[in-house]
């Protein structure tokens, strides 16, 4: 192995985020506070209000993940049928997001 085939190892990479998917490094974030109200659908969040991103749930969504009690490393495969929601739609981009980014 050396840099120039480190592209090789898809199913490494894929094995690495499986893990990460099931048991993420940090399970919640720290606290945030709203600066302004914030509405979608589904519910509004007011300035002020504390709230914690629990990225443990995020990985492990029934709605978003099929069979996320299961290691299945090809759910970061774009060919596979595991890489789709239950429903068959495109995963939410956040639904995987062990660092939030950071």
């Amino acid at each position: 192995m050396d840099f120039e085939n480190t592209g090789d190892l898809q199913f490494y990479a894929s094995c690495f985020n499986e893990s990460l998917r099931m048991m993420p490094p940090v399970y919640f974030s720290s606290s945030n506070r709203m600066m302004k109200e914030t509405k979608n659908d589904y519910l509004t969040l007011a300035a002020g209000n504390m709230f914690v991103i629990d990225m443990f749930r995020l990985g492990n969504n029934p709605d978003e993940w099929i069979e996320p009690e299961r290691f299945i490393p090809e759910r970061f495969d774009s060919k596979s049928r595991y890489y789709l929601t239950p429903s068959g739609t495109n995963r939410n981009p956040y639904s995987f997001s062990p660092f939030l980014g950071g």
